[in-house]
């Protein structure tokens, strides 16, 4: 880049680069006045990952604008961790594969987006309804899985997605991992709203967008519990135990996308306790504070 002549050295040559010592045929563009902007070329196959220099010659001898070029082995994709996150972004999420580690900081990128379909001989893509390709970027880590963030796209409701990674911003794999983006998940309110310290007891929460996954989980507190759908609007769980009495924050997470409304409270008695209120009356051995309010025999 940079404004170099078209012509080259004595002029009238054709442009090529070359990698290490093989040469290919370059396209120029941005050209105006015997000068040219940029250029591009096909990268030619080498038997194995390496590094070369690369330049751009405008007559086969003279070498100008000479930098490095990195080859790296075939990435591919086994498996992502979760397999399904909230379209409203903001969960990492890792891949899993081979050759993952080359390219550069910068140059790796996730994809989120429609599965490769065949018609044939013909390959196409079928998005699904609201989701087109979704690219962001990815980093490595030290065991050579990718993290990448999962997209946010207020639009979807549930889509079956596959996962492919590049290691340059342009080729991505097609090992089609699948993935599921699924609508933010919303807790509106639980019942009921306190429960014994031991735990144990059967707590429903009401909201929106529930699906049924290993990582739908009701968290009391820090305590994660695994949570059963009964519909798409209606979950349950068993709540877990503490050690003293307290009320706790109250939220539900799926596969790590906590929902989106601020978390309730949930309030812990002990068993045998009484339950003082303003007008001095208890509420008996089994009963619950809520709000300096007085619930019995829930």
């Amino acid at each position: 880049t940079g404004g170099v002549g078209a012509g080259g050295p004595g002029g009238g040559g054709q442009a090529v680069c070359r990698f290490g010592t093989n040469d290919v045929l370059a396209t120029l563009s941005g050209c105006s006045g015997g000068f040219c902007s940029g250029a591009a070329c096909p990268s030619p196959a080498v038997s194995n990952a390496t590094v070369l220099e690369v330049g751009l010659s405008f007559n086969g001898q003279q070498i100008t604008a000479v930098s490095n070029f990195t080859y790296y082995e075939p990435p591919s994709v086994n498996r992502t961790e979760p397999t399904a996150c909230p379209a409203s972004g903001g969960r990492i999420i890792t891949v899993s594969g081979t050759a993952l580690s080359g390219g550069a900081n910068g140059t790796r990128f996730c994809r989120f987006g429609a599965a490769q379909q065949t018609n044939g001989n013909n390959v196409f893509f079928a998005p699904p309804a609201a989701v087109s390709n979704m690219s962001v970027p990815a980093t490595i880590t030290g065991g050579g899985q990718l993290l990448c963030e999962c997209p946010y796209n207020p639009l979807v409701t549930v889509s079956a997605l596959v996962v492919e990674v590049s290691l340059n911003g342009q080729e991505y794999t097609t090992n089609q991992a699948p993935f599921v983006l699924h609508a933010p998940i919303r807790l509106a309110a639980v019942a009921p709203k306190s429960g014994s310290l031991i735990g144990e007891d059967l707590v429903y929460g009401v909201g929106e967008n529930f699906a049924a996954g290993e990582g739908l989980v009701m968290v009391f507190g820090t305590q994660a519990v695994p949570a059963t759908v009964v519909n798409s609007g209606l979950i349950q769980a068993l709540s877990p135990s503490v050690a003293s009495l307290s009320t706790v924050s109250l939220f539900v997470s799926n596969n790590g996308g906590i929902d989106q409304s601020a978390p309730l409270d949930y309030t812990y008695y002990s068993e045998g306790d009484t339950c003082p209120v303003s007008s001095g009356t208890t509420c008996g051995a089994h009963g619950t504070c809520a709000s300096s309010k007085c619930e019995c025999n829930r």
